[in-house]
């Protein structure tokens, strides 16, 4: 997958290198009550998990399969949007996109009004939608998709920079960690794709 890319500082020191395919996937293992607090121990192959009763075993990747990061830092193009994303936001998009099974999440702003995250089908006009308010707008009118998919971060409040050249960047609020999700080619920013 090349259209995401996190980047984090953790005080962990890691005793040698490993691939994870599916990051969102190993975060929720790790962050879930379940697990939370729990001991990691870092095999040749595999973490082991534990804590209390429960037990798991998560396998590396080959690292062949894995799209590495680029050697230099990326740099954000001009930013054209701007928001804050509380964690409960967040989760409420996330479950609105379950409960009426729609793949998109858009971030508009129509006559440059206000900023509303909206889930919906791009593909079937007829689709339920679903709307939330999240910022003033900007006086610039815009329509910037991402795939709820790509939207997988770990809980907190974050800080959402989107620029119209099709590149945002979502800054967690309390640790060092931030992402930066390419938005799809069909996102129109006053009128141009």
């Amino acid at each position: 997958m090349k259209n995401i890319l996190a980047k984090s500082a953790v005080t962990e020191d890691f005793i040698n290198e490993f691939a994870i395919y599916d990051l969102p996937e190993f975060l929720n293992l790790v962050t879930s009550e379940t697990f939370l607090g729990g001991e990691y121990t870092f095999n040749e192959d595999f973490v082991s998990l534990e804590k209390e009763r429960a037990q798991s075993t998560y396998y590396y990747a080959d690292p062949s399969t894995i799209v590495s990061p680029p050697e230099k830092p990326i740099s954000m193009p001009n930013i054209d949007i701007d928001f804050d994303l509380e964690e409960p936001d967040l989760a409420t998009i996330r479950n609105m996109s379950s409960i009426l099974a729609n793949p998109d999440v858009v971030v508009k702003s129509e006559a440059g009004k206000d900023i509303v995250v909206s889930v919906l089908d791009k593909k079937d006009p007829t689709s339920k939608v679903f709307n939330l308010r999240v910022g003033d707008g900007n006086g610039d009118t815009f329509t910037m998709y991402f795939k709820i998919e790509n939207l997988k971060l770990l809980k907190g409040n974050y800080k959402v920079y989107i620029s119209s050249q099709a590149i945002s960047k979502f800054c967690h609020e309390d640790i060092d960690l931030t992402y930066w999700i390419s938005l799809e080619p069909d996102s129109i920013y006053n009128g141009e794709e």
